[in-house]
Formats: structure tokens, C-alpha cells, sequence
């Protein structure tokens, strides 16, 4: 487990601000889907929970994919986790959630689809 940690780490130091990897060629799209249908599947199993806390800036990441159907795969999964009071979703986009993971990124709409998923 702690390969697969420290494997799946370094994948994600690989990945710049704009959540693409580092290389310039055609398939870097290809290669971030990739990279986040991985994480997804690391969220999806409960074997891997504890690789969980250390993925989460991965996890925010799959939050702005360009890819619809992976985004949405990811807010599905952050939907089951949280609870539907509106008061509960505010006081997770505003208190537990650590949004620097986007960096320069324009998180307000992840925390808009957060809200209202």
C-alpha cells in the first residue's frame, strides 16, 4: 500500500497548476484522464481509503476536469459523502474544504456545483 501511495504521489507532482502533465504532446489530456479515472477508482473501493486523504488534492483536481462525464463521476462521489442540507454543504465549501488544491483556477463554480448538485 505504501508503493501504491507513494507511486500515485508522484504522478500527481507531475501534474502542473493547470491540471495537465508537465509534457507538451497531443496526449496530455489523454494522460490527466487517465490519471484521474485512477484516482476515481482509488475513491470507489473502500481498500484504499487511507490513500484517500493523501489523494485529496488529486480528488479537487478531477473536481475542474474538463472531461464532463469524469467531473461529474467525481461530484457524484463527493454528493454521496455529503450531507443534502444546504446548510451542511455551506458550512463544507466554507469550513472543511481546502480549495488551494485549485490554485489559480476559478473554484467558486466547483463550490456552486457543490451547493446544487
Amino acid at each position: 500500500m505504501k508503493e501504491k501511495s507513494q507511486l500515485l504521489l508522484k504522478l500527481l507532482q507531475c501534474i502542473d497548476k493547470s491540471g495537465r502533465f508537465h509534457q507538451q504532446q497531443t496526449n496530455d489530456n489523454d494522460l490527466t484522464n487517465s490519471f484521474l479515472e485512477l484516482i476515481l477508482h482509488v475513491y470507489q473501493e473502500s481498500n484504499y481509503r487511507e490513500l484517500c486523504i493523501k489523494l485529496e488534492a488529486a480528488f479537487i483536481l478531477g473536481l475542474k476536469s474538463t472531461n464532463q462525464q469524469l467531473r461529474k463521476q467525481f461530484f457524484l462521489i463527493l454528493d454521496k459523502n455529503l450531507r443534502k442540507t444546504l446548510h451542511d454543504r455551506l458550512l463544507f465549501i466554507f469550513l472543511s474544504q481546502n480549495w488551494e488544491y485549485l490554485g489559480q483556477h476559478y473554484w467558486i463554480k466547483q463550490c456552486l456545483e457543490v451547493t446544487f448538485f
